[in-house]
């Protein structure tokens, strides 16, 4: 499998496209993302790799330094929640 913690992923986008690829990756409504900040050229968002101590599942956060530039108030999608007796 892919292990999260050894990887890094650059996305190098406009302004619109990075909107676009933030409101599926983090499930957000058409109603945030019309209030989303188109960011300046240049922009560095910045998405960290979290852990839950406790099953060892991996996902990723948009920092808050990042969600606050872009006007945005969701960092993360709701986690994937697998029953392992399916």
């Amino acid at each position: 499998g892919l292990n999260l913690n050894e990887t890094n992923i650059v996305l190098v986008t406009h302004g619109l496209t990075l909107r676009l690829f933030l409101m599926r990756w983090l499930q957000i409504d058409v109603e945030e993302f019309e209030t989303m900040y188109n960011p300046d050229n240049g922009f560095l968002a910045v998405m960290e790799c979290k852990t839950c101590p406790q099953t060892g599942n991996q996902w990723y956060e948009l920092t808050k330094e990042s969600a606050d530039h872009l006007r945005i108030t969701t960092r993360m999608a709701q986690p994937l929640v697998v029953d392992p007796n399916e």
